[in-house]
């Protein structure tokens, strides 16, 4: 056999090990894909933080505003006065669940994300300890085979020889049998 050539049992491993390989390259472009998602999704809410914080401090601004008018005009009835201020509160307290809601969400989003993720590198890492061993495995039958082949071939060789010996004797013993004829 030539030092180029590998027998079928070590290309079956090699492909074995290549299809393992496309198959981990695969995940890792998935895991990446889903993570620039991920990264897009997180920069999307924080636009929409930064949004609702300026509308916040807009509306703010506004109540600030009214709150000032509201002094200025102290002729108004103390009723419509405490009537404006808590929808006002109203609003703000809205507001504020809103913006918990939305970090709420964002929280439970990256833990169930990391948590696939972290799911997904187990399997990944237990497909690479099985590959392994399945390699061993077979590492090992082929080693068994090939000393079974060679005690097998060291046999043969020594039947042989005492085939050659044993044939030798005959052709002397027919030799001296003919030349006791003659």
């Amino acid at each position: 056999m030539k030092d180029s050539e590998a027998p079928p049992v070590d290309n079956a491993i090699v492909t074995l090990l290549r299809l393992q390989l496309v198959s981990a390259e695969t995940i890792a472009k998935d895991r990446l894909h889903q993570m620039q998602a991920m990264e897009e999704e997180i920069h999307n809410l924080k636009q929409v933080r930064i949004h609702d914080a300026e509308e916040l401090e807009r509306q703010v601004g506004q109540l600030e505003n009214e709150l000032r008018g509201s002094l200025e005009i102290r002729d108004r009835a103390e009723e419509d006065r405490t009537a404006h201020i808590a929808s006002l509160e109203d609003q703000l307290r809205h507001a504020e669940a809103f913006h918990e809601q939305a970090i709420g969400d964002v929280v439970a989003r990256t833990r169930e994300s990391a948590q696939e993720e972290a799911d997904a590198a187990l399997r990944l890492q237990s497909a690479k300890t099985s590959a392994l061993w399945c390699a061993r495995v077979v590492g090992t039958q082929w080693a068994f085979v090939r000393d079974f082949a060679e005690s097998e071939l060291d046999t043969i060789r020594g039947d042989r020889e005492v085939l050659a010996a044993l044939l030798a004797d005959l052709d002397e013993m027919q030799r001296r049998m003919l030349c006791s004829c003659s």
